[in-house]
């Protein structure tokens, strides 16, 4: 048989690490760091490696399956699965018009840019607006922000991490996650350098995380980030520490900012944060004094009550400081295929554009609040989702009040789901359909199928080797 071996990377993760394939007979055997990638050097998390076990697990659906009356699944055709989803969409939409669709989609839509353009496509041909999607559990404060910030709600800037002689992190812990909105393979590696060279690594954080146990921990009440990042600006502007020069030139209205934070000063949200007037004074100073620092923040400072607030004053930090697209600051990245840039201008990335239906809440980058989509189910009226699909998620578990959203989806006409399992949202469907993409040999990947097909002769094993695929499953 014969052995080959791939070069490959993950798909998990920002990170992006380089990977081996190692392919016997085009199933894949093993995965293990690419020690010649330039970015990851020979590393990778457990995850990476371990997805050898998803490709070729057992249990995973490897054909179109429909959900019997009983709740168990039975294998059916390609041409029925995709008939069946055509015939129901196209009476739905018949009876009460695009806006009855709607979909959802998880994480690893970020790591498969087709996915994203294609389902964006799908909903719009449809005239849909029921889109969701993990955002509202996780970053779409930060992506306000930006629009609010930049003008671009794609334009997230990333820590100089190489370069950096003084880290502000806040609500992060990337000893363990690895880094988010950041790609740094070797994160660990990168934190340990800015202090081996004289430089600071400051982890703000109500929990000793990981993270915070390796550098200087600044311990803060939760939910007060705000304050504490409003009691930072006013001792830099009050004691004339702010780069004035860069604020002229990179930014307007910065002086309303600085009428803002001059009704917090240190003494009066001490209560609020926990943290020392004296103590904040001094970490304000010390950041502004630092020749090139950087403010940090991820899902802790996207999750509070004022997320979209704490990620607006963590750039305002870095950019107060004249540490805006600058080398051991903020910078901004430069995409090779510029698809943010193409969604930018197509209208897609946009802020309160439109509203909601239920609860007339704005639309991020043109995603509604996950929350909603139980409501949006059980409220009749024009434009109530009667159809939905659901790409690599599964929000009964992620989205808050699962039992509810659970219950709702028994209400739909439709409910399609691609996907490696069935699980807690898509064990409600009758069908479960496969659809396919051709890629190289043994590439691993979030959608990568096992070449294990029971039954099939080996004629039809040879046939599929090379297939890449993500399930659908069709309910009610």
């Amino acid at each position: 048989m014969a052995v080959e071996q791939h070069v490959t990377y993950c798909r998990i993760c920002e990170a992006l690490c380089g990977m081996i394939a190692t392919v016997e007979d085009g199933r894949l055997q093993s995965l293990r760091p690419d020690p010649d990638n330039p970015l990851s050097r020979g590393r990778a998390c457990p995850k990476g490696i371990a997805f050898t076990d998803i490709q070729n697990d057992a249990d995973r659906v490897l054909a179109p399956m429909r959900r019997r009356a009983d709740g168990t699944f039975a294998e059916v055709s390609w041409d029925t699965a995709l008939d069946d989803i055509a015939a129901r969409l196209t009476g739905i939409v018949a009876e009460h018009g695009g806006s009855a669709v709607g979909q959802y989609f998880g994480n690893p839509i970020a790591f498969g840019y087709a996915t994203g353009l294609w389902s964006g496509i799908f909903l719009t041909r449809l005239g849909g607006h029921h889109q969701y999607s993990s955002g509202s559990q996780d970053i779409n404060s930060r992506f306000v922000a930006s629009k609010l910030l930049y003008g671009a709600a794609s334009q997230i800037p990333f820590p100089d991490l190489p370069r950096t002689d003084f880290l502000f992190m806040l609500g992060a812990n990337p000893l363990v996650s690895h880094g988010s909105a950041v790609r740094t393979p070797r994160i660990r590696d990168d934190l340990s350098a800015i202090t081996a060279r004289g430089g600071r690594v400051v982890v703000v954080d109500p929990r000793r995380t990981e993270t915070a146990r390796a550098y200087e921990h600044l311990p803060v009440r939760p939910d007060s980030d705000a304050w504490l990042l409003l009691s930072m600006l006013q001792v830099i502007f009050s004691e004339d520490l702010a780069d004035t020069a860069a604020l002229t030139e990179q930014t307007t209205g910065w002086q309303t900012l600085r009428h803002i934070a001059a009704g917090f000063p240190p003494e009066d949200t001490q209560t609020r944060t926990g943290v020392d007037a004296e103590v904040l004074r001094g970490l304000a100073r010390d950041f502004a004094g630092a020749p090139r620092a950087v403010a940090y923040g991820r899902t802790g400072a996207c999750l509070g009550r004022h997320g979209t607030l704490v990620s607006f004053l963590l750039d305002a930090l870095s950019i107060v400081t004249g540490n805006l697209d600058r080398i051991g600051g903020m910078l901004f990245s430069q995409a090779v295929i510029p698809l943010e840039d193409m969604g930018e201008k197509a209208g897609r990335l946009t802020y309160d554009s439109a509203r909601s239906r239920v609860g007339d809440l704005p639309e991020v980058i043109s995603t509604y609040p996950a929350a909603l989509m139980a409501e949006e189910i059980i409220t009749p009226g024009e434009g109530q989702m009667r159809a939905m699909f659901v790409t690599a998620g599964n929000p009964v578990l992620t989205v808050p009040n699962g039992p509810m959203l659970e219950k709702a989806l028994g209400e739909l006409d439709l409910l399609v789901s691609l996907d490696l399992y069935v699980n807690e949202t898509n064990r409600r469907q009758r069908q479960r359909v496969d659809v396919q993409r051709r890629r190289g040999p043994g590439a691993p990947g979030r959608h990568v199928r096992a070449q294990r097909h029971r039954g099939a002769d080996r004629a039809d094993r040879r046939q599929r080797r090379s297939v890449r695929r993500c399930h659908v499953l069709i309910s009610r």
